[in-house]
């Protein structure tokens, strides 16, 4: 048997683990969802939109965030309390949300050490936006503590349907064309002339 041909199972195989891996993780409640008190549903009046907006700028993966997606993103924010002393999310534990501090301490620690406290600007837990890894880091309330917070499910329908508007108005830019150009480059060509969104 040549290798190539041994070795396909096998990736067959991981690739079926991680498919399953993947399934499990998104079956396991979030444990974070219980201590979070929803006061604002929405950010409708657009608050602390400065506050968090300059944040967009220190994470690597929100720089490139357009004005409507950022304020889709901050509009869709609930605010949210937590109690003083309580434990928000474990290191190791799997999170959906990313939290932008409005009011009161957090203090976070990484192996059971603290490490600093969190304040009124800081953000944290937004790698949970992007995929679902393992918290990195303990944080737990010093004082009573008003977040606001995102879901990475409801991050990513903003993302993909601003994604879907900025690709359909490169389309009908290029069907406005009268250049005979084929139905797969044209696509192509549609999602290469995308803008940061």
């Amino acid at each position: 048997i040549p290798t190539s041909d041994r070795r396909a199972p096998q990736t067959k195989q991981k690739r079926k683990n991680v498919k399953a891996s993947i399934i499990a993780l998104n079956k396991k409640p979030c444990e974070e969802k219980k201590v979070l008190q929803i006061v604002q549903k929405q950010n409708e009046k657009m608050e602390d939109y400065d506050l968090i907006n300059q944040i967009f700028s220190k994470h690597f993966f929100m720089q490139t965030l357009n004005k409507q997606a950022r304020t889709e993103i901050i509009s869709t924010m609930c605010l949210c309390k937590i109690p003083e002393k309580t434990v928000l999310f474990n290191q190791g534990s799997y999170g959906n949300y990313w939290y932008v501090v409005n009011k009161g301490k957090f203090a976070l620690y990484i192996n059971d050490k603290f490490q600093k406290e969190l304040i009124r600007g800081d953000s944290f837990g937004e790698l949970s936006l992007m995929n679902n890894s393992p918290r990195t880091a303990t944080v737990k309330t010093i004082t009573e503590c008003y977040v606001w917070v995102q879901s990475r499910n409801s991050f990513h329908k903003i993302i993909d349907f601003l994604y879907q508007l900025h690709y359909d108005e490169n389309m009908k830019f290029l069907n406005s064309i009268n250049l005979p150009l084929d139905p797969v480059f044209k696509s192509v060509l549609a999602n290469n002339l995308m803008r940061h969104i």
